[in-house]
């Protein structure tokens, strides 16, 4: 499973297989530096998943499924609206 991230606000993640079929209603959290939990929610049919932009700080998103499938994406949110960067991400669909 990848999570895709874009920034704005509101943010907007995509949650998807290798062969394209979107994490249909795969649970999401978003944790920040300290392991605190910020954000949930659910993706929708078409694995999309909305949320307000966080305050300045480093992040954690999760998505997993019931089935075992997990996806992390670390992003950083800057003091600048479009201060938005990938935190040492990599794709892997088995993490």
């Amino acid at each position: 499973m990848h999570a895709d991230l874009t920034p704005g606000d509101p943010f907007k993640l995509v949650a998807y297989f290798d062969e394209d079929l979107p994490a249909k209603f795969a649970e999401v959290t978003v944790t920040d530096a300290d392991g605190n939990v910020v954000l949930t929610g659910k993706t929708d049919e078409h694995g999309t998943w909305m949320f307000p932009r966080p305050k300045p700080g480093h992040y954690v998103l999760t998505v997993s499924e019931a089935d075992g499938h997990v996806a992390k994406r670390r992003f950083i949110v800057g003091e600048a609206e479009d201060a938005v960067a990938p935190a040492a991400w990599r794709p892997n669909k088995w993490l």
